[in-house]
Formats: structure tokens, sequence, C-alpha cells
């Protein structure tokens, strides 16, 4: 038997994380932006940082969560894993989330969150320009080590194309790649998916006409 998770949000105000959360402190922001300045260092951040997920049984439904390191993470596709995070919906809120079906090969009713309509609207092109197979978001996260402590991330999305390309998704509004913290946060992602043999895609909001993708962000 098949177990369908259910698809509604959290409703009390504060976005549910399924992941234990990390001890210890975390990396001031300069170390973090600096270490993105130099891409020798940020693959460096890269190759040694730690993958944290939940892995799941496609046939019970049942899940564990599990770190990895870049070589164990490496072969992780989309139907393995379940989300670790979930957004939350409340009265007044301005973002748009929900719900929406993703290919799959191992799971049935398979479906993913976005957090906004941004995130919809990109994930919809995506399956509409992409022979994709396997789609799943919130998917992993991403724990980056530095000198005086750790940085987190968890992508948007991760999907496999007919021909087995991995790759990991970042959906964003183009202002934010003002902010010099997010800036480093994607460089850091594009460096930790190219440890992992894994394509990295940032995509910004979609034009009339096509989207806009924002992929290299290499600071060579």
């Amino acid at each position: 038997m098949t177990v369908t998770r259910a698809s509604v949000s959290h409703r009390r105000g504060t976005r549910v994380d399924f992941l234990e959360s990390l001890r210890g402190p975390r990396a001031p922001w300069e170390e973090v932006v600096s270490a993105a300045q130099d891409a020798a260092l940020a693959r460096e951040v890269a190759l040694t940082s730690s993958v944290t997920i939940r892995e799941v049984d496609p046939v019970s439904g049942r899940d564990r969560q599990k770190a990895c390191d870049v070589p164990g993470a490496a072969t992780l596709t989309p139907d393995v894993l379940a989300e670790v995070r979930r957004p939350v919906s409340y009265h007044g809120m301005r973002n748009y989330i929900g719900r929406m079906a993703l290919p799959s090969v191992d799971r049935e009713a398979h479906a993913g969150w976005f957090e906004s309509r941004n995130e919809q609207e990109t994930y919809r092109d995506l399956l509409l320009t992409r022979p994709i197979t396997q789609m799943t978001t919130q998917p992993l996260r991403l724990e980056w080590p530095f000198a005086s402590g750790v940085r987190t991330h968890v992508p948007d999305a991760l999907y496999v194309t007919v021909d087995g390309v991995v790759t990991l998704l970042d959906v964003t509004r183009r202002a934010r790649l003002d902010s010099a913290e997010a800036h480093a946060v994607f460089v850091l992602a594009q460096a930790t998916a190219t440890a992992l043999g894994w394509r990295y895609e940032l995509r910004g909001e979609l034009s009339a006409q096509h989207p806009q993708v924002m992929t290299d962000l290499s600071s060579e």
C-alpha cells in the first residue's frame, strides 16, 4: 500500500521543520560572504559540507533523517527524498503557497510545495519545457562548515531529466541578489551542486516571454 501524505500547510504561524536543529554557533555572515567571493575557498567549503535528508520508503511511506557527506549524497534522487520542511499559512499572509503535482517514477500521487507565485510559475515552466522524470521540493538541507560555525540552506527543488542529469534548483526574486548574504548562499549552493556532480540552476521571476535564468554565480 502506498501512503499519501497530507497536502495541507501548517496553520499555527510557524514553518514546520522536520529535521533536528543543528547545535552550535552560526558562522557570521562576513565569513560566509568572504568564502563565497573566493572560488577556491567556496569549493573547499562545498567539498566538506554535509547534506541532511529525510529518506523515504516509497511503499510504506516511513522516513528517517539521514546525514550524508558529499560522496554519499551524490547518488540521491528526488524519489527517495521526503520534504525537510513545510511552509506555513496564516491569516493576512502576503505570499501564496500551495501544492502541485510533480512527476515521479516510484511514488503515486506525488506532489510538492511552492512558497510563492514565482515558484509556482517556475515549476510549471520547467514541467512544460523540460523532460523531467522525477521532481521534489524542499528536498534537503545543505550544511556548510566554517572556522567559527556553520551555515545552512534548503534549496527549493531537486529534479532529474530523462538523460539522468540531476539539477538542484533555487528560485528567487532578482532584487535579492543585491544582498551580499543571499548572493553568497546561492554561490555556495552552486559550488556544492558541482561537488555533488549535479547541475545548479538559479531562477528569477519569469518575464512575459521566458524565464530569467541566473545560473553562473562564480567569482572566477
